[in-house]
């Protein structure tokens, strides 16, 4: 991969520093070939307040805002730092290492063609993994594969409609729309309205773990996965991403987004007579 070098490092907060027990709060990426550096930490305060009940979770987020302000001013006396500048290094001359209950752990580095996004990146992978969204609930499946249902039934097609399992030696995968004629059409709505990239990462893999799994005993069987996107605007490209990564999966499927449902209807009119 081309492109220039990062490290990163991440804050944490020690509760207690006696049992070791932590949480990750945040992460700084210092890039140099970007004049790049900036700490991205948690905006909310829902997740620490429910883990550490009685903490003073306000005091503790503007503590770390107050940090962010800091690397900002760092950043912007960029010709103060050195070309080979490391995150961890400039982390620990503005938050020294001691026994406060805010520490920098986890050192890492790698090459990166847009350093903000990487950024973006890694805070989902270290920080925003696990947490809700909150006042919002996520698009489900089900509510993804409801715009080709309701078009299938339009068509006269959906009531000739049956579960389908899939038997291979790694185990069996399910289908809960399937339509055979001649070779069995399963249909799949798959959702990608996520809180980060890592879940959509996360479930574009398995999915094409499954296929993976059954390419070998799927015999004649062609997959039809109707996606549906993100509402965050911000996780666009890593949706199209997934589109591409489960094209790429075995068995050929017809990946489209959930505007498109109709093509799959389409396909499966045509299959049908």
């Amino acid at each position: 991969m081309k492109g220039h070098a990062y490290s990163y490092v991440v804050l944490q907060y020690r509760h207690d520093v006696w049992t070791g027990e932590v949480m990750n709060l945040g992460i700084l990426l210092c890039c140099p070939g970007e004049r790049f550096l900036k700490l991205k930490s948690r905006r909310g305060r829902g997740r620490i307040a429910q883990a550490y009940p009685g903490i003073d979770a306000r005091a503790l987020t503007n503590t770390v805002k107050s940090l962010e302000h800091r690397f900002g001013k760092v950043e912007a006396s960029w010709d103060m730092l050195s070309s080979a500048a490391k995150a961890g290094d400039v982390a620990r001359g503005v938050l020294r290492a001691d026994a406060s209950s805010l520490q920098w752990a986890m050192d890492g580095s790698g090459l990166t063609g847009a350093a903000a996004e990487t950024l973006d990146m890694l805070y989902d992978r270290f920080v925003g993994r696990y947490d809700d969204d909150p006042g919002r609930d996520a698009i489900t499946d089900d509510q993804v594969f409801e715009k080709v249902k309701v078009k299938l039934e339009a068509a006269q097609l959906y009531k000739r409609f049956e579960r389908h399992v899939v038997h291979s030696e790694f185990g069996d995968v399910a289908f809960e729309h399937a339509f055979k004629n001649g070779v069995w059409h399963c249909v799949q709505g798959i959702s990608f309205d996520s809180a980060n990239r890592e879940r959509m990462l996360e479930k574009a893999q398995k999915v094409a773990g499954k296929m993976h799994s059954i390419a070998g005993a799927a015999g004649s069987m062609r997959p039809y996965f109707v996606t549906g996107k993100p509402r965050n605007p911000d996780l666009l490209p890593q949706y199209s991403k997934m589109q591409k990564l489960l094209k790429s999966s075995p068995l050929e499927p017809l990946v489209v987004d959930e505007r498109d449902a109709s093509v799959v209807v389409e396909r499966i009119a045509e299959a049908a007579h």
